[in-house]
């Protein structure tokens, strides 16, 4: 059963980010950089659960230190994909598939360590877990490595290999 969600979660952040039309590419770079800061606020993560729960929000509402790295780890994603949507036309729908399916799977990567115990517990127990952990830094490195190359192919205007000039 949880086989299925996780490819339930890896499928329904691809349909997302297909569906609404925005550089997946771009989408997954936002998140490494989200993971990237979780890695570096970790250190400072005590004070900053202190200040915002001291006075920040309300009393009744307290956050926890893995709720705020889900925020800082998502947050970066998300405002990209609000920001980037409808940035892709139909045209390049195909070649968006593989950044949304990469962002997907290295979100369950980074996300899940980050969940509380008895959740990771129940996602780490199964087989398709064991084969994402395997696998993880080739499917990070690919991943990078398509993300990149979605990118590239989408700054550029024109086609490779013509030289401009200067009139």
């Amino acid at each position: 059963m949880a086989n299925l969600v996780l490819i339930i979660i890896v499928a329904a952040v691809a349909a997302i980010l297909l569906l609404i039309k925005t550089n997946s590419a771009l989408v997954f770079l936002a998140l490494c950089s989200g993971d990237v800061l979780v890695q570096f606020a970790d250190k400072n993560m005590a004070y900053i659960n202190g200040k915002l729960n001291s006075g920040l929000l309300p009393r009744h509402f307290l956050v926890s230190r893995p709720v705020e790295e889900l925020v800082i780890l998502l947050l970066p994603a998300l405002l990209v994909a609000a920001l980037a949507k409808h940035d892709q036309s139909l045209v390049k729908w195909p070649i968006q598939i593989f950044p949304a399916l990469a962002t997907g799977l290295v979100g369950v990567l980074v996300v899940v360590p980050l969940l509380s115990h008895s959740l990771q517990s129940s996602i780490t127990a199964n087989h398709f877990w064991s084969v994402l952990e395997q696998f993880q830094v080739p499917i990070v490195g690919v991943s990078v490595l398509i993300c990149l190359a979605v990118v590239i192919l989408n700054s550029h205007k024109h086609s490779f290999g013509k030289r401009h000039h200067k009139e």
